[in-house]
């Protein structure tokens, strides 16, 4: 019975990471103070050496978070040359009476929001397709299974035929290149459209509306219209953890030129070819391609106006009713999107 005992005491020791020679009954027993000390000190090793990675560990984020930070990893637009690995040349050749483009800038392995877009805001029985046209814009997918991706893609195009596809990795740290290469479009093959709507994947339009406000806008506004929802009072973040943080000596100013919210801008094709020009002189890069935008406008003495109907921050446009709104933020899955979207009961055209 001793003999099991101490092998016992003697084999949980050492699972605790304790140097014990010998453990009799007595020891146990008389000395269980003692025994205990000796247990405790295997686990304050190990609790040591757990602090001791987790500190490692944390270390670790903090660098990659400081040099690995989006404005570091922005792209030098000043470089910036495009290839196209899918593009429909002929896309916006199609429209009789064009007015409106509206580019989605969407995610290379998100076919699912895709197809709900289609599906719903999309589809072009609700709105009139001899004026406007839209398509997805995609980088390459730089994940795993890239190769995967990329030729489900080409799929993807090849029955839809909505779809763009520049040669430079995707990401949110080079939404300034994706922005260029919008412009390009829009200019290169697009030009007979007077109005751009730049939005993304996670957004509901309602394209009747969009199209009832540009009627409103007067021509003599052509050449320099843009507008969207409003920053007119927007501050540098410079916390370095924050993925909106920009260092003061990429942009020393203490408040930013006014712009409008990437997500959802309305721009006259006039003023992108003028933005087009003045991006390569711009002296510094950033990764936040709205307030670059909003940059060039400040030099081009430009004032980007405030589009009410366009939603982006929650509560925003509580006091209008749903169906009168032009755009709508935050559709995080396609379930939401389409129950959204079959409130609205628009009448189809088809």
């Amino acid at each position: 019975m001793r003999n099991k005992l101490s092998m016992q005491l003697a084999l949980t020791a050492k699972m605790c990471g304790c140097s014990i020679s010998r453990y009799t009954r007595s020891t146990v027993v008389e000395n269980p103070f003692k025994s205990v000390r000796r247990l405790l000190r295997g686990w304050k090793g190990k609790l040591c050496l757990l602090l001791v990675t987790l500190l490692l560990l944390l270390l670790t984020f903090v660098w990659c978070a400081y040099y690995f930070a989006p404005y570091r990893l922005a792209f030098d637009i000043k470089v910036a040359t495009f290839n196209w690995t899918i593009l429909n040349k002929e896309t916006c050749s199609q429209q009789n009476q064009p007015l409106l483009l509206i580019i989605i800038r969407s995610s290379p392995d998100r076919w699912d929001r895709r197809k709900a877009i289609r599906a719903t805001w999309g589809d072009p029985c609700t709105y009139d397709r001899l004026r406007v046209h839209y398509m997805f814009l995609v980088g390459t997918y730089a994940g795993w299974n890239k190769v995967t991706v990329n030729q489900l893609l080409q799929l993807e195009f090849s029955l839809y035929r909505d779809i763009a596809q520049y040669d430079y990795a995707d990401g949110y740290t080079r939404l300034s290149l994706k922005q260029i290469a919008a412009f390009t479009i829009a200019i290169k093959y697009c030009s007979n459209f007077p109005f751009v709507f730049m939005t993304d994947e996670d957004f509901l339009v309602h394209i009747p509306n969009l199209v009832s406000y540009i009627e409103t806008i007067k021509t003599d506004d052509y050449a320099t219209f843009i507008g969207g929802y409003l920053y007119n009072d927007s501050s540098p973040v410079r916390q370095r953890l924050n993925r909106y943080y920009v260092p003061a000596e990429v942009y020393p100013n203490g408040t930013y030129p006014w712009f409008t919210a990437g997500g959802a801008t309305l721009l006259a094709t006039q003023l992108i070819e003028r933005l087009l020009v003045e991006l390569p002189k711009l002296p510094t890069r950033l990764h936040l391609e709205d307030v670059t935008t909003g940059i060039i406008l400040q030099k081009l003495q430009i004032k980007p106006r405030n589009i009410e109907k366009i939603c982006i921050l929650w509560g925003s446009c509580q006091d209008i009713p749903f169906e009168k709104r032009i755009a709508v933020h935050g559709y995080e899955t396609t379930a939401d999107l389409k129950r959204d979207w079959n409130k609205l009961n628009l009448p189809s055209t088809c």
